[in-house]
């Protein structure tokens, strides 16, 4: 991979999927997308399914009702929709501390929960919308300060630069 490694990690997910697939109630399924360079499978279990070699991103993100996650990019992708996002950030201090960091004070710009066990990820799910009201004010201000220009018009803009007369 250029500029970049190509080694692969095993999977050893602090999320116990089973045991979260069996807390929640069977009108739910838990979509599982693995990092691409993370090796291992999703337990088998009804209400899981892996989707880890979809080939769109956007597309899961779009059918999903909440996105839970650790501290990935795609959460800016996400705000888009102002559906819920829940963060499993278990290893919190050490990811902020040893692994990379944050480009934001990750702890107070979170647009939602940080949860710490399999049991706090589904009693959150278990009540969504609770937990979304409670991080309103923070999943506004996230959208207003990373979503800002992501208005759907940015293709117009473009092109209208680019056809303008004025020769800007």
């Amino acid at each position: 991979v250029p500029g970049g490694s190509s080694r692969s990690y095993r999977w050893d997910p602090a999320l116990d999927l089973s045991a979260l697939a069996a807390s929640l109630d069977d009108r739910t399924t838990l979509l599982v997308r693995r990092h691409p360079r993370v090796t291992g499978g999703v337990p088998a279990a009804p209400a899981l399914r892996d989707v880890s070699a979809h080939p769109d991103t956007a597309e899961l993100l779009l059918i999903a009702d909440v996105l839970v996650t650790d501290y990935a990019g795609l959460v800016f992708d996400f705000a888009l929709t102002g559906r819920p996002m829940l963060f499993h950030t278990y290893d919190l201090e050490h990811y902020r501390d040893t692994v990379r960091g944050f480009c934001l004070d990750f702890e107070a710009r979170a647009p939602g929960p940080l949860l710490v066990t399999t049991d706090e990820v589904a009693q959150a799910l278990r009540t969504t919308t609770a937990s979304a009201r409670l991080h309103a004010d923070a999943y506004d201000s996230f959208r207003r300060d990373y979503c800002d220009l992501d208005d759907g018009g940015a293709a117009r803009r473009v092109a209208d630069r680019l056809l303008d007369d004025d020769g800007r």
